[in-house]
């Protein structure tokens, strides 16, 4: 499935919402949406919403770490909200889940501002 990015914001927070699969090949794409996203507009908070995401491999999580890396040194908080249970396992193989701060929902993520 192509992958899907758009961005918008609300109240305090930048949001990038994803669809599709995160690949090899879509990661570049993810990253520099994230990226740009960090460098451009300085957020307090950046959510990468992951619920659409119907596949994500190795090269979507090390993109998540590489905006991750980058969120901190721009003092951004990145929260990562939805991910579904394949997504998860692909964290949880890479042992990187416990380095994100993760939500249920959007509103979850928005209460611990």
């Amino acid at each position: 499935m192509e992958l899907h990015i758009e961005t918008r914001t609300r109240e305090n927070a930048h949001i990038i919402d994803i669809k599709g699969d995160v690949d090899l090949y879509s990661s570049p794409q993810m990253r520099k949406c994230i990226f740009k996203t960090i460098k451009q507009h300085h957020p307090a908070n950046l959510i990468v919403e992951l619920s659409r995401v119907t596949y994500m491999d190795s090269s979507g999580i090390a993109t998540l770490v590489e905006g991750l890396q980058l969120s901190d040194e721009y003092h951004t908080r990145l929260k990562l909200v939805g991910p579904s249970q394949a997504v998860l396992e692909v964290f949880q193989l890479s042992r990187l889940e416990g380095a994100f701060t993760m939500y249920t929902t959007e509103d979850d993520a928005f209460r611990d501002t």
